[in-house]
């Protein structure tokens, strides 16, 4: 019997692992929140606010827990232009866009502009972490059931949606979100 010749071990330098480990545990959790998503979403009875997440229908109301005390209620902004922002702690485009957001908020906050963050999958530990280390002052809110997440039909991180004063979707915009195109959307939104 020929002896087997063992396959040379491949040496990641640590930068590689570390984003090979970021990408694996994104898709993990990316993989986590799609399946739940489905199957929820297979098992509910089709609503008129989830099943017509689009421009120029109203956006669907929801009610989340803040990390620093107190809710957030959608319908309790009405009047005001409203930005909903769908992120995670370990998600890299998420933490690209989000020094934008924070900057974008300062901004415009005295315009009237409504900005707030919500997190279906980390503990409220992880996200005070992630946000605490961002510097971000907006609120951020935990979708702890992921009620929020299916009724916006969220399935790929970042996601944002942009609602007018009337609470009716403007548009939305799924990936990563670059400041000038952020403030370009907040500009039509304050129209």
């Amino acid at each position: 019997m020929a002896k087997e010749k063992a396959l040379p071990r491949v040496r990641l330098p640590k930068l590689r692992r570390s984003l090979l480990a970021t990408a694996l545990a994104t898709a993990a959790v990316l993989g986590v929140v799609a399946a739940v998503a489905f199957y929820s979403l297979s098992r509910q009875q089709e609503s008129t606010s989830a099943a017509e997440v689009r421009p120029g229908r109203p956006a669907p109301d929801f009610k989340v827990a803040l990390l620093n005390g107190g809710t957030f209620r959608l319908s309790e902004q009405r009047g005001r232009p409203t930005v909903v922002n769908f992120w995670y702690a370990s998600c890299p485009p998420c933490r690209l866009e989000m020094p934008d957001f924070e900057q974008t908020w300062r901004e415009y906050k005295d315009r009237g502009l409504v900005l707030v963050g919500i997190n279906p999958s980390d503990t409220a530990e992880e996200a005070r972490r992630f946000v605490d280390e961002i510097g971000v002052t907006y609120p951020i809110g935990l979708d702890t059931d992921l009620q929020v997440l299916l009724n916006y039909r969220v399935l790929f991180f970042p996601s944002t949606v942009f609602i007018h004063r009337d609470g009716t979707i403007l548009r939305t915009h799924l990936g990563y979100l670059d400041g000038e195109l952020l403030r370009g959307y907040v500009e039509e939104l304050l129209q």
